[in-house]
């Protein structure tokens, strides 16, 4: 019943002891023992903090994966784990020494350059690298556990701050991880020895209350499991019976977390009984509750619906005597050892075993959810996603699953507290989500915003004829469930938006007399796409159909200006005006007065209702006392303004003015938005004069800006910077 002792450093010779415990064959040992003398030489002249050579790193990892029985291309990686990152050998030099398997499998624990990344992001762009190299093969992330464990071990040579970062490091990533892969040996040492860095004083108060009473309790436990052995004795079951205490982050947890009091606890004392058979397991249960009385709704049967993790046992929670409580495990032996070590154990090393590693790792996403679930997240990052954001989205949605709930055939899904029936559609598929029209929950209909629960049976109705809301957005509480969601909505937009924007062009090339093949086909086309950052005609129909791009921009660029510029009015009222600056004069086309020239001294203003910039279509307006106020020709002012117009256009020379220009965006709401926004503006050099954002009843949020622009190129990039925010998808030029 007393805890094994945990070492921090181990020699080679027990390294190897291990391995000649279940590796036999000679080219295996070979490959082992040279990548311990590569090693070794690698490391020959470095020392750790404490002092001493760094090659007893390496060794005690190694040491660690044995434990795990892992296979001999694993070890090798163990011992070499380190030498890419802190010493001038290659991958290359690793590959051609070591074969390729032992290469990949170093190069996904070795860190990428920091150098490449400010010292915020590195951190998560190396857990993003190894997190997508876990789901390529799992045994990166036994050696990458295996490492953290022995650095976590050794950690008090390190100053404080260090340690408490690494800590937390560990608990949010590291220990989640290992909890859902099922290796509760590993898990729950680094959970400890992180709860002891990061909260000294809880831990010393959870220890205290532990140790308080302790002797007493072990002979309760001791007395417990001496009757249970009687009991089964007379049955003539074979079984093996050992009793824990549990380890102490799990009773911070509950006593903290949970507000409970420790005496509250029910499992803080646990005995578990190891048996041959399945049903050896359920004669078991039925004996001890034939014994002792069972507290309701303290039953749990894993076996017929196992964890996503794998974990299989019965629990049950029982009254001992004098009132004692305590937690009974039963399983197998085989379950035991899935148990404690999870996909570790189905990888454990088998000398004559023909499935291939990557057949291997196949089968285990079948039965692990996790690389499901993750491989879920890097399909729904774009280019737009960093590796900030990719941990987050890990963080908030695989890490962070605490409730499993079942598939009426049995399977079973993990999910994160809230999470709703549409969060439990889209985990399964995202046409489920899209299709779903209702859902039941053991057997009854609920409403979409239930909050699922672990235990939960879920069937979700499904409508060939059903099509997502926007409101589900407001609903749904997974990243992956919003994700889809909104990637129904841009792919429905993309058509629509490419239908409008082939539209618009078709009637502005008709009302000028441009035939069709003369603006698909027209060389310059490409350059005009490529000056607003368009990579294909069906994004510039895309942006224009969104109102995102001028129509009239680029078939101006294509084909010059129309000859009359006073078109395609709309509505609006303000016609406030601001002066700008002229420039020497130049010769004007007939009959049209230039922007930019000094005509017979006559005032020239800009109208701030529309804010017209260089190379808008324009029209003047021959004001009393103000001169001439120039207005874009689609301004909702024009139309109140009776007949005193006059042709107007901009000179070729005009001075690169800044000009004020109102925008409106509709995106998505989620975190982070308005920050996106604002670092598209500042990408391209515009500067921000107002910013009002509103939330919408629809969970859309609506930004209304006031920028700068030189010219109307200018503001069409500005416009494509903003388009490439995640989450918005129209932008439009507005009046004031």
């Amino acid at each position: 019943m007393k805890s094994e002792r945990k070492r921090s450093t181990y020699s080679y010779e027990e390294v190897m002891a291990n391995v000649h415990t279940y590796i036999t064959r000679e080219e295996d040992i070979d490959l082992i023992e040279r990548a311990y003398t590569w090693a070794q030489k690698a490391h020959g002249n470095q020392y750790r903090k404490s002092g001493e050579p760094y090659i007893i790193h390496p060794i005690s990892v190694a040491y660690i994966l044995t434990t795990l029985t892992v296979g001999p291309a694993t070890i090798a990686a163990g011992f070499l784990h380190d030498v890419v990152e802190d010493t001038p050998i290659t991958l290359e030099e690793i590959a051609k020494e070591f074969g390729p398997q032992v290469a990949k499998l170093v190069s996904g624990v070795t860190k990428l350059d920091k150098l490449e990344y400010r010292a915020s992001d590195a951190t998560s762009a190396n857990y993003q690298k190894l997190i997508i190299s876990m789901v390529e093969d799992v045994r990166v992330i036994l050696i990458k556990l295996a490492d953290r464990l022995h650095n976590m071990r050794t950690i008090g040579n390190l100053r404080e701050e260090k340690q408490k970062r690494i800590a937390q490091e560990t608990m949010d990533i590291l220990v989640p991880i290992a909890h859902r892969l099922g290796i509760y040996k590993i898990k729950s040492e680094l959970e400890d020895i992180s709860f002891k860095i990061l909260h000294r004083k809880e831990y010393y108060e959870m220890a205290s209350l532990v140790n308080k009473r302790q002797e007493e309790r072990l002979h309760a436990l001791e007395s417990m499991m001496n009757r249970i052995s009687s009991v089964l004795d007379d049955q003539k079951i074979e079984f093996e019976i050992q009793g824990r205490i549990k380890n102490m982050y799990s009773i911070y947890k509950k006593v903290v977390k949970k507000g409970k009091d420790f005496n509250e606890i029910f499992d803080l004392l646990a005995v578990r009984i190891l048996t041959d058979t399945v049903r050896d397991c359920y004669a078991i249960l039925g004996f001890i509750h034939n014994e002792y009385r069972p507290i309701p709704n303290r039953v749990k049967d894993y076996i017929a619906m196992p964890k996503p993790n794998m974990y299989q046992s019965l629990h049950t929670t029982i009254l001992g005597d004098q009132g004692t409580i305590f937690e009974v495990q039963i399983r197998t032996h085989e379950m035991d050892r899935i148990a404690e070590y999870g996909v570790a154990a189905h990888w454990a090393y088998k000398e004559n075993n023909s499935i291939s590693s990557e057949q291997e790792q196949r089968q285990m996403e079948q039965e692990v959810k996790i690389f499901q679930e993750i491989k879920a997240i890097i399909e729904d990052a774009d280019d737009t996603t960093n590796e900030v954001d990719f941990i987050e989205a890990i963080k908030a949605d695989v890490l962070a699953a605490n409730v499993y709930v079942f598939t009426p055939k049995g399977d079973v899904y993990s999910l994160i507290s809230g999470a709703t029936p549409l969060d439990f559609a889209y985990r399964i598929h995202s046409q489920v989500g899209n299709k779903a029209i209702g859902f039941k929950v053991n057997n009854r209909i609920v409403p979409i915003s239930y909050e699922l629960k672990t235990g939960d049976v879920v069937e979700v109705l499904t409508s060939s004829a059903a099509k997502p809301s926007e409101s589900w957005l407001r609903i749904v509480k997974t990243g992956h469930a919003k994700s889809k969601i909104r990637q129904y909505f841009k792919h429905i937009r993309r058509d629509e938006n490419i239908l409008h924007g082939k539209e618009f062009v078709e009637r502005e090339l008709a009302s000028r007399g441009i035939e069709w093949s003369s603006f698909v086909n027209s060389p310059e086309l490409p350059n005009v796409l490529d000056r607003y950052g368009l990579k294909s005609l069906d994004e510039a129909y895309i942006a224009i159909g969104s109102n995102s791009l001028s129509l009239r921009g680029v078939i101006n660029k294509l084909f010059g200006q129309p000859k009359d510029s006073r078109e395609h009015l709309v509505d609006d009222t303000s016609n406030e005006v601001n002066k700008i600056d002229v420039m020497k004069p130049v010769k004007p086309p007939k009959n049209v007065i230039t922007i930019g020239n000094d005509v017979d001294n006559v005032l020239i203003r800009l109208a701030n209702c529309c804010a017209p910039i260089p190379h808008d279509p324009i029209v003047g307006y021959i004001s009393k006392g103000k001169g001439i106020i120039v207005h874009r020709t689609d301004c909702p002012s024009v139309k109140q303004m009776g007949e005193r117009f006059i042709n107007v256009g901009w000179s070729e020379n005009i001075t690169e003015t800044k000009h004020q220009v109102y925008l409106r965006i509709v995106s998505f709401d989620r975190p982070g938005l308005l920050s996106e926004i604002i670092n598209s503006l500042y990408s391209v050099k515009t500067d921000i004069i107002d910013i009002t954002s509103t939330v919408n009843h629809d969970n859309t949020v609506s930004t209304r800006l006031t920028v700068t622009a030189i010219h109307t190129e200018q503001l069409e990039k500005i416009k494509v910077s903003i388009q490439k925010v995640s989450g918005v998808y129209t932008i439009e030029r507005v009046f004031k």
